[in-house]
Formats: C-alpha cells, structure tokens, sequence
C-alpha cells in the first residue's frame, strides 16, 4: 500500500495499526506521520480525527449498529475503523462539511485495496447518516450514558464512586483536552512566554492551580509550531501533572528517581527543580521514549541534571538508597 497521503489515510491507517494491538497509539501515529509529507494542521487534524474515534468509540458504534445490515462484530477491522472515521467527522466535526468527510474517508479506504462493493456499502452507511445527522444528534442525547471506556474499568470505577461520579468521569475523560505548557524559568519566566505567544496572534492564559503552566486556546499546529520551542521555553504537559513533580520535595544532597520517564515530562520538571547537591535519576526501558526523553532534556537545557537510563525497572539496579521516587503507574492517563 502506497505511504499515507491525506489526513483520512494516517487516520485509517493509525487506527488499523493500534487496533486490537493493545499498545500505547502514539507510538503509531508517529510512525505513519514520519512517512507522511503533511502539513501541520493535516497532521493536527489526522491525530484529532484518531482520539475523537476512541474516545467516542461506543456512542459511534451504537450509530453504527442501528444502521448497517451487517453486524460491527463480524466486520474486518479496516472496514469498521473506515466506518468509525467516516462517522466521527459526521457527527463530531462541525466544520467538515458531511459530504466531503464521505467522500475524502471512502477514499482513504479504497487505497486498502478493498473490493468495490465494501467501499460501496461504507459509502452507503456513511451517506445514510449525513442525511439523518440531525435526528442522530438529537438520538444520542435522548439515549442514556454512554461511557466511552472499556466496561472492565466503567465496573471498578461504579464500585468505588458510584453511578453519578463514574458518568461525570467518562464524560470529562472524553472532552479533547487543551494543549498545556510548562514554562521553563531557566530560559523565560511565564509572562514572557505568554507574551510571547500573544505576539503570534496565540490565544494563551496562565493555569488556575500549576505556577509554571499555560493552557492555549484553539491551535491548529503542533509543539514545535509555537515561539520558543527550538530554544526550550517550554515542556508539553498537562497541568495535574505538573503538580506531581512538586510532590517529591528533594532536598539538598538528596538521591532520587523517576521509574517511570516516558517522554520526560515529569523528569525535566524534577530536573529543573533538583537542588544543589542533589542527584536525579530515570529510568525508561522503550527505546524510542528514550530517545525523546534525551532530546526534550537537551533542548530544555537540563540534560546535565539527570542520569538517564535506557532499562526496564525491575532490570534497574541502582548505586544508592534514594530518598524519593517517583512512579507515574501505571499512567495518569488512565
């Protein structure tokens, strides 16, 4: 199959990838979109596409399953994640017009090679609810809680918090998150970021709970778009784990780990806050998060500030008694 050309295809083919894979999707999405020449805001637009598939996975197939004559569970998976992607813009994109979202996801699934008839009954099923879009709307509002989560942690989370709790979860758990950044002081304070964000044209204002954190308004590109990213002015993270790092306390002189470094967010935040004296260490046993972690500590300027190592944990054999560790298990994502 020809590399992924348009904003549908990486969608499809992220989707086809992670399916029943059970592995984080980022590390898909990067893979294709490092072999597909598209803009930022296509790029922006395919990774939004993907979430808005998996966080409305049960309400898109509930649509589905109402309107098809051949059952989701019994489809290939290509032909249900064509189905779910095609249906998502419908429902959930406002500014994509109903016909175009058909047209351009039919056509990112013919590039499967699929036989005419297949991308003749996802065009079929597609066009069916861009006619009855409205009703739909007006159906899923009326049809009771969708939770969007896998049943297995909808239970646990009904045992400990209840029905009420457990549905305010889900539905805030679904909603697209804002882009957060933590402001490095080692190379601006936050009003110079956010002035400088202002000086772009970027709607941008202060955290309500993290010191160093700015949530941006509707931006279209990615990271390395905004002012000051080559320079590392700043780290993406979202602001309740910006909270996390402060939790350690170091102290002068003291040892400490991050078990569980990923991308680096929490490390650089420990790293720009570790003391004099004190060392920092972290652990991260994929080798392609590892490599991201050492590229964000160089150009946050804190590479020297922290031991990195390239393990898993239970493989870690350090060469002190650390004061503090931090585990971010199993992730705060969940």
């Amino acid at each position: 199959m020809s590399r992924p050309v348009t904003s549908r295809q990486l969608a499809l083919e992220t989707l086809c990838d992670w399916a029943d894979s059970g592995r984080p999707l980022r590390a898909f999405f990067d893979r294709r979109a490092a072999s597909a020449a598209l803009a930022d805001r296509d790029r922006h637009l395919a990774l939004a596409l993907v979430q808005t598939v998996l966080r409305r996975m049960e309400e898109l197939d509930h649509v589905l399953a109402a309107r098809s004559s051949h059952p989701l569970a019994r489809m290939r998976t290509r032909t249900l994640m064509a189905l779910r992607l095609g249906a998502a813009q419908v429902l959930f994109f406002d500014r994509i017009p109903g016909p175009a979202a058909v047209n351009e996801t039919v056509r990112a699934f013919r590039k499967g090679r699929q036989p005419r008839w297949l991308a003749g009954f996802v065009n079929g099923v597609l066009r069916a609810l861009v006619r009855d879009r409205d009703r739909i709307t007006g159906e899923l509002a009326g049809a009771g809680p969708f939770f969007n989560h896998p049943p297995w942690l909808v239970r646990r989370w009904q045992q400990r918090f209840g029905a009420d709790t457990t549905l305010a979860i889900c539905r805030a758990a679904s909603q697209v998150p804002p882009l957060v950044l933590r402001v490095n002081p080692l190379k601006i304070d936050r009003d110079g970021l956010l002035a400088a964000l202002a000086g772009s044209g970027i709607a941008a204002r202060p955290c309500r709970y993290a010191q160093e954190g700015i949530v941006l308004g509707e931006y279209p590109g990615g990271p390395a778009g905004l002012p000051g990213y080559d320079q590392g002015w700043f780290q993406v993270q979202a602001e309740a784990p910006q909270l996390a790092a402060r939790l350690l306390a170091m102290r002068p002189g003291g040892h400490y780990l991050d078990g569980c470094a990923g991308l680096g967010g929490k490390t650089s935040h420990l790293a720009r806050l570790v003391p004099d004296g004190a060392s920092l260490e972290a652990v991260e046993p994929d080798h392609r998060r590892f490599d991201l972690l050492a590229e964000n500590l160089s150009r946050l300027g804190l590479a020297d500030r922290v031991r990195a190592r390239c393990c898993r944990l239970e493989e870690f054999r350090g060469e002190v008694l650390y004061d503090g560790i931090l585990l971010d298990v199993p992730c705060s994502g969940t």
